[in-house]
């Protein structure tokens, strides 16, 4: 299966950029980068090695299902954080991917975490459609 075009639509998306914004930046044409979001076509090394740079991830991330996976845990536990200590996450964590911190409440449950991830993912799902939608008009 290809995650290369569901991660590099949903980064573009996190980085709130148009397909045109992102394809000026890494140099490419808006139809060549439309195609890597669709599937039609697969970056190669060298757009991956900029692909990767512009979006702060490493390649390896491109190319697998876990960056998707990452980021909705990641999100989920800086939710659940915040509802559990009454703090709210900081702007910049809002949408990085990274590691939590030793900072996160150890209360959380596995339960909680994985009903957050669900609900997370379900908004995902919404995004998705959305962003059909917008696609077909």
């Amino acid at each position: 299966m290809n995650f290369v075009s569901t991660n590099l639509r949903s980064l573009r998306a996190d980085k709130g950029e148009t397909q045109q914004q992102t394809a000026d930046a890494v140099k490419l044409k808006k139809t060549t980068y439309a195609n890597y979001e669709t599937g039609h076509s697969t970056p190669g090394l060298d757009e991956l090695v900029v692909l990767s740079k512009h979006f702060g991830v490493t390649i390896d991330a491109l190319l697998k299902d876990e960056l998707q996976f990452s980021k909705h845990l990641t999100a989920a536990a800086e939710t659940l954080n915040a509802r559990k200590t009454g703090k709210k996450k900081k702007e910049s964590q809002a949408s990085t991917v990274s590691e939590p911190s030793a900072e996160y409440n150890t209360d959380i449950t596995v339960g909680d975490l994985f009903r957050a991830l669900a609900a997370k993912m379900d908004q995902m799902e919404k995004k998705v459609s959305q962003l059909e939608q917008d696609r077909k008009n």
